[in-house]
């Protein structure tokens, strides 16, 4: 199964090697704002896991 997400990073953080912005489940439209890597990981395998239960 493929899922797919934007991100919506904010450029000078992105620069300054920061992963800060939003994440957005295309199928679900659900979104989650993150401040950094592990939060981003973090909402993207509990959406995975989310779609392999559906």
């Amino acid at each position: 199964m493929t899922v797919s997400f934007v991100l919506r990073l904010v450029n000078d953080r992105l620069l300054a090697g920061q992963i800060v912005g939003q994440a957005e489940n295309v199928e679900t439209g659900e979104r989650h704002v993150v401040g950094d890597l592990g939060e981003l990981v973090e909402f993207l395998r509990r959406s995975a896991s989310e779609g392999e239960q559906s």
